[in-house]
């Protein structure tokens, strides 16, 4: 995953090694190439990075938003060009294919399952306390999540859980929420992970992940799957 391995052609690295007077193929998968869980990417936090990716997302009104798109093609909605990175959207809980093409030299922030606490949609929530216990009781029911770069699998994904600061985000008029146009504020807490720059070219990005909650009245299940198609130009 990071800088310890050698990679090359970005997925395999096929080199001979001798064994006691015998040659044999030596098969190293690389692991996508990620900021470390403990990192500070261009001078945030990975929490902070969540908070400006919930900004990113919920500053779309729903009828444009990347969340809801089904082949891609709000994927560059609400991009900064003066960011050094590119925000990938997961779903509302639906199994989705999009193609999306980034330009070059951009780190790429995703997220396969999280949680937005807000007392604007649950006014029980009272102070920053009450959405810290929100998100992170939310988070502790998630039962799978992956990440996957052309193929290979990003290993310890549960370092890459995080909680948000209390932030504010500015909803616009028809947001997701479905509530007045205005700011609030809240906390998050779920899975980020931010790839460094991809090659040129093409590429295949996985993100999934779903979350069970037993009620009193019955199971429920939130599911989000999304795949990629990238091309970086």
């Amino acid at each position: 995953m990071h800088n310890s391995w050698f990679v090359i052609n970005s997925i395999l690295m096929v080199s001979t090694i001798t064994i006691l007077g015998l040659s044999s193929p030596l098969y190293v998968s690389a692991q996508p190439d990620t900021y470390l869980p403990d990192s500070k990417p261009f001078g945030l936090t990975y929490g902070e990075w969540g908070a400006e990716w919930w900004k990113w997302l919920n500053g779309i009104p729903s009828d444009r938003n990347p969340a809801a798109d089904t082949t891609g093609v709000f994927c560059a909605e609400n991009q900064n060009v003066s960011v050094p990175v590119w925000y990938l959207a997961g779903t509302w809980g639906s199994k989705e294919h999009r193609s999306c093409t980034i330009p070059s030299g951009k780190s790429i922030l995703l997220s396969p399952i999280e949680v937005l606490c807000t007392p604007a949609e649950t006014p029980t929530l009272k102070t920053k306390e009450d959405m810290q216990n929100c998100a992170r009781e939310d988070q502790d029911k998630v039962n799978f999540v992956k990440v996957t770069v052309d193929g290979t699998d990003i290993s310890e994904i549960a370092k890459y859980r995080f909680q948000t600061p209390l932030f504010n985000l500015t909803l616009p008029e028809n947001n997701v929420m479905g509530i007045p146009a205005g700011e609030i504020n809240g906390v998050s807490e779920g899975y980020f992970v931010m790839l460094k720059p991809l090659s040129e070219g093409n590429h295949t990005i996985r993100s999934a992940g779903s979350v069970t909650e037993v009620t009193v009245q019955g199971t429920q299940n939130f599911a989000s799957d999304v795949t990629y198609d990238v091309k970086v130009e």
